[in-house]
């Protein structure tokens, strides 16, 4: 595919990044001054493997709460111990040694689950709890020129990257490519082929590209990122 001009768009991602470390977890009843509850999440939905940061639920993400206890400065042994689980407020389960919760994220993006942990090991119940925030799918538009600014005469490759789709692999989403009237449709793989020629007598026109990524699963899980290209 052919264009005159081309200006490259990185996702403003910054403070979604940010979220990355926002990890709570608080005590919410008495425990014995040796005691410690430890609460870990995971959410498993899509993402580059290279992603140091924590993935964060997008809704009808599952997501899966882990409990440990030191206790004495060791991992204390629940299997004997009474453990229930809450979900916003609502009880959701008890049992012995149950030290995994697992649910599917039913908040809209923007909001937080909050899950509730409740340990009777023979002391004063532990109760912790944490807030784990709730997301859109998100997509980032990768291009190797710094702000932007493309060559004139240049093959060039975009790169697609989405976070936190309900897939389990690049195969289960569809991305479309938009270019003034054209559009190209590549399915299970983010990257689009352009050459960049010579930009017109207006010096350093623009060119404005609509990508939007596609759960192929899910018709309400969808995704769409505008970028701009400038050459020179």
């Amino acid at each position: 595919m052919k264009f005159g001009y081309v200006k490259t768009y990185l996702l403003p991602l910054t403070a979604l990044f940010a979220l990355m470390f926002f990890f709570v977890v608080s005590k919410t009843g008495a425990q014995s001054t040796n005691d410690q509850i430890i609460l870990t999440w995971q959410a498993n939905n899509f993402y580059p493997a290279d992603f140091e940061g924590k993935a964060f639920p997008s809704p009808g993400s599952e997501v899966v709460v882990s409990l440990g206890v030191i206790k004495n400065g060791k991992l204390a042994d629940l299997t004997s111990s009474s453990i229930a689980w809450s979900l916003d407020g609502n009880f959701m389960e008890r049992g012995l040694g149950k030290q995994t919760f697992s649910f599917f994220a039913k908040k809209t993006s923007s909001g937080s689950e909050t899950v509730r942990v409740s340990v009777e090991n023979g002391n004063a119940p532990l109760e912790y709890s944490v807030n784990i925030p709730v997301v859109d799918p998100q997509v980032v538009v990768e291009i190797p020129y710094f702000e932007n600014i493309v060559p004139s005469n240049t093959d060039i490759t975009l790169r697609a990257v989405p976070y936190f789709f309900n897939v389990t692999s690049l195969n289960d989403l569809t991305f479309m490519w938009q270019i003034g009237g054209m559009v190209e449709k590549h399915e299970g793989d983010g990257s689009l082929s352009l050459h960049i020629e010579k930009p017109g007598v207006s010096g350093r026109p623009a060119i404005f590209i609509k990508t939007s990524v596609q759960n192929k699963n899910d018709v309400f899980e969808y995704m769409n990122q505008n970028t701009t290209l400038t050459t020179q």
